[in-house]
């Protein structure tokens, strides 16, 4: 059985191995630039949708969602297809996992996005942002942050895979310039 000191010597403690990497890592840190530091020379600063500013789906919403596109890819598959047993097929990449992989739209569109329902896809996920955004949560501090981005002479964009009508419609509706 190990005694205290082994123990001791495994976690970086007295000197033990890993002392010099702990030691290193809290010199980094320290070194590590303040957030003002870093947007002071800064014209622009790009900011996500997702996450950053906003959260339109949630986990069980963004499920939902990628079913409501695979039903759209259902509904427009070749019946002979389907009743001969073959697999859906997606790009050229071989046949569509159908299980627990879709867990966000952007997965079913992405399978798709060289298939001829694509465009068809591509509206119905703009449907489907539409509607999400008009519940969607902010994050917390966002729009103080973009004002404040703002208000210091700092050009802000947003960058997304959303819809360009569903953010400008939450950015509108949060009044965020």
């Amino acid at each position: 059985m190990a005694g205290a000191g082994a123990v001791g010597d495994l976690l970086g403690a007295a000197g033990g191995p890993g002392t010099a990497d702990a030691r290193d890592t809290a010199t980094a840190v320290r070194h590590l630039p303040a957030p003002t530091d870093l947007l002071l020379p800064a014209e622009y600063v790009l900011l996500g949708f997702e996450g950053p500013l906003a959260r339109p789906f949630s986990t069980q919403a963004a499920r939902s969602a990628a079913l409501d596109l695979l039903s759209l890819v259902v509904d427009h598959r070749d019946p002979e297809d389907a009743l001969a047993g073959r697999p859906l097929m997606g790009d050229s990449t071989g046949p569509v996992p159908l299980q627990e992989e879709f867990v966000h739209p952007l997965d079913v569109l992405r399978a798709f996005a060289d298939s001829s329902i694509a465009p068809l896809l591509r509206d119905r996920l703009d449907a489907l942002e539409l509607r999400a955004v008009s519940h969607a949560r902010p994050s917390p501090q966002a729009a103080d942050l973009v004002r404040c981005l703002h208000n210091s002479g700092r050009r802000v964009a947003v960058v997304t895979d959303f819809c360009e009508q569903a953010v400008q419609r939450h950015v509108d509706f949060r009044s965020v310039p």
